[in-house]
């Protein structure tokens, strides 16, 4: 059978780009309304569970993406980026361009030392944990839905975890989903008081470092506790034969470093 060259770019690529078609869509980065027939740009991720699987696009507005690059990412590693309009085309690679000069220079200026190689998970071992937790967290954040937004409320109370300003219901159960699945996030090491919160597949910190300067320490790896279950929940079916652990969460192979605030 020929090989379907569009499945594999589909499952291959990790980025893609095209004009929003519409205005109700939230950047993954800022969290703001990406206008109708602008630039957006996705972050794929695999997604799988028993009974589905596919691709989660972690719509991004055109400059809170180009904001989060650490990496060297070439124009043909953008699906549909060639259904752009010229000009957009231009300043995209432009700036793709200007980070790659940049990150070269940082390279080279190491001199003779090694570069530094960011571990990116790749065996087939990091990639079946991968998988693995996905479903968990599927798992879990089904199980969490039956809750009232009462309940929901109360978990993340007790365990001191606190959504974004105006999140719904999906920000709660994918927040007590993560509790189970890894344990609960800790305060930010560098503020030491500011909530991590995750973005694409990095943890910011959404505190303050002081009354005018925000913190902008983010990890991949944070500190964690395990959940902590009181006790008018414990008969519940949810946690009847839950224990309570903390794990590392894994990611795609899109590498990130932690990034902690420039001292001026």
């Amino acid at each position: 059978m020929p090989k379907d060259n569009n499945i594999v770019d589909l499952f291959m690529l990790r980025f893609k780009a095209e004009y929003a078609k519409s205005g109700r869509m939230k950047c993954r980065g800022c969290g703001q309304e990406i206008d109708q027939g602008t630039v957006r740009i996705a972050i794929i991720e695999r997604v799988t569970c028993d009974y589905f699987s596919a691709n989660d696009y972690k719509w991004h507005h055109e400059l809170c993406f180009l904001k989060k690059i650490r990496v060297i990412i070439t124009p043909d590693k953008i699906r549909d980026f060639s259904t752009l309009k010229d000009e957009d085309q231009k300043r995209i690679k432009d700036y793709l361009d200007e980070v790659a000069a940049i990150l070269s220079k940082k390279r080279k200026s190491s001199g003779n030392k090694p570069a530094k190689k960011i571990k990116t998970e790749t065996s087939t071992e990091a990639k079946n944990t991968f998988l693995q937790q996905n479903e968990l967290l599927h798992k879990y954040r089904k199980a969490l839905s039956g809750l009232s937004e009462r309940d929901m409320e109360k978990l993340l109370e007790v365990n001191s975890q606190k959504i974004p300003h105006q999140s719904g219901s999906y920000e709660r159960l994918d927040s007590l989903a993560e509790c189970m699945a890894f344990g609960k996030l800790e305060p930010c090491e560098e503020c030491k008081q500011g909530q991590l919160v995750l973005l694409t597949n990095t943890y910011k910190c959404t505190g303050n470092l002081t009354e005018s300067t925000k913190c902008t320490y983010e990890t991949q790896s944070p500190k964690r506790s395990p959940m902590i279950i009181p006790a008018e929940f414990e008969k519940n079916p949810i946690f009847k034969n839950f224990t309570p652990k903390t794990d590392v969460r894994l990611f795609g192979d899109v590498p990130k470093v932690d990034v902690k605030p420039e001292t001026k």
